[in-house]
């Protein structure tokens, strides 16, 4: 640690252990095909290697499970040892509305769009 304060040793970790999670929760969506509700709800027990298992997802089922590449497991597990304790512990601590406006931020840095959705249904046919 020759040159760089206590301080500013602590924010940099800080700062790359974010780095670490939001590329979790960005490749677990894109790469497990899972919504952001469903990365933000799971817990310690619910990881099983590449099996993850979804509870109460939205397809009203009891639960899922969802596969996932090998290197998204690894570093998945290499998180969860650092930051779960107990088994009901959830994965990630962070909140819906902080997770969508980082997913925001960061397609924006990739030249993303990301638009709401309209849940209306307009008939193209009116009568």
């Amino acid at each position: 640690m020759a040159g760089v304060s206590r301080g500013e040793f602590q924010k940099k970790n800080t700062r790359r252990a974010y780095k670490v999670r939001n590329r979790l929760i960005l490749e677990l969506m894109a790469r497990g095909g899972m919504r952001m509700g469903e990365v933000l709800k799971l817990t310690l027990g619910d990881i099983q290697s590449r099996k993850l298992i979804l509870q109460e997802p939205k397809s009203g089922k009891q639960r899922e499970f969802v596969f996932i590449p090998q290197k998204a497991a690894d570093r998945l597990k290499d998180y969860v040892v650092s930051h779960c304790e107990k088994f009901s512990d959830r994965v990630f601590t962070i909140s819906y509305e902080a997770a969508r406006l980082m997913v925001l931020k960061l397609g924006k840095m990739v030249g993303i769009s990301i638009v709401g959705i309209n849940f209306y249904y307009q008939n193209p046919f009116p009568r």
